[in-house]
């Protein structure tokens, strides 16, 4: 996948709550992580894609703000019964929670990490 440095398909139950846990464990641990990057966890497709600089199509605006405030951006594409489970969770202000992959592109765009012209190149990793 261009621009992604990993890519990964995540397998489990949602029956016993192996992808909730799972899911929950690297949303943690990429919490952690302070350079420029971001992630689209979707489970609805169980992948996980970590992007950074898509090969220079993410806007000034998000590598001043992962340089200036040390902020990463997660988003998570969740089905809606999920989504419920995590939001009753405390997260950092980095991550949020979607139950569509077009709802995460409107967030990330609303930080400024998107610009109109390569939202759709964006698109294509949700």
């Amino acid at each position: 996948m261009r621009g992604s440095l990993l890519s990964v398909a995540i397998t489990g139950d949602l029956e016993t709550g192996d992808l909730i846990n799972f899911s929950y464990k690297v949303m943690r641990q990429l919490d952690r992580i302070r350079a420029p990057f971001f992630a689209l966890i979707n489970i609805h497709e169980a992948t996980l894609t970590i992007l950074e600089g898509l090969e220079g199509k993410i806007s000034k605006q998000f590598n001043d703000l992962a340089r200036e405030k040390k902020t990463i951006a997660i988003a998570y594409v969740l089905p809606p019964e999920m989504c419920k489970f995590y939001l009753k969770r405390k997260c950092p202000e980095s991550i949020r929670v979607f139950e569509d992959s077009i709802a995460a592109m409107h967030w990330l765009e609303s930080l400024g990490l998107t610009t109109e012209k390569n939202a759709s190149s964006l698109a294509q990793f949700a």
